[in-house]
C-alpha cells in the first residue's frame, strides 16, 4: 500500500486518512521530548533505549557532516568545522546504551539547540542510526533531511 501526506496529515491510496502511531513507551517519548528540546537533532531511532550501542570502555561518535550539499560552497577550511568527534566511556563497567549515547550527544554543544552556527542551514537533523565503523571504536551518526 502507498500512502501520501498533504497538508501534514497522511493519506493512503484510497484517499483514507491515516493515523501514523508514534514509537515508544511512555519512558522513550518522554526522553525523546527532551532530547529534542536540547538538540536540533530529530530522534528517529525506532529501538528501546536500553539497546547496546558497545560492550567496548570508550566509543567515538563520528560525525562528519562536511560533504553534505548545504556545505558544499564552502572552502574546505571552512567545511572541517562541521566534523564532530565526540567520546563516550563506559560507566561502572558496563555496556554503553543508546541512552547513554544520546544523552551524551543532546548535551554536548555541538548538537545544542543554541549552536546556530551548526544548526541553520543544516536539513540533515533525523538521526536515524548510529552505526559502528567495522574493526574500530568510531560510529557513526546516520542523518536524514
Amino acid at each position: 500500500m502507498s500512502y501520501f501526506c498533504k497538508d501534514g496529515i497522511m493519506y493512503d491510496e484510497n484517499n483514507k486518512e491515516v493515523e501514523i502511531e508514534e514509537y515508544g513507551d511512555e519512558e522513550y517519548k518522554k526522553f525523546r521530548d527532551e532530547f529534542e528540546s536540547k538538540s536540533y537533532l530529530r530522534l528517529c531511532i525506532d529501538k528501546p533505549l536500553n539497546t547496546s550501542i558497545s560492550s567496548e570502555k570508550n566509543i567515538v561518535i563520528y560525525d562528519d557532516r562536511s560533504n553534505c550539499y548545504e556545505y558544499s560552497d564552502l572552502p574546505e577550511s571552512e567545511r572541517c568545522k562541521y566534523i564532530n568527534y565526540l567520546h563516550i566511556k563506559a560507566k561502572n563497567h558496563e555496556v554503553i546504551t543508546l541512552k547513554q549515547v544520546l544523552t551524551e550527544i543532546m548535551n554536548c554543544d555541538f548538537y545544542s539547540v543554541n549552536n546556530k552556527e551548526k544548526s541553520d542551514y543544516f536539513n540533515h537533523v533525523f538521526l536515524e542510526n548510529i552505526v559502528r565503523k567495522p574493526d574500530t571504536i568510531q560510529y557513526e551518526l546516520w542523518l536524514g533531511s
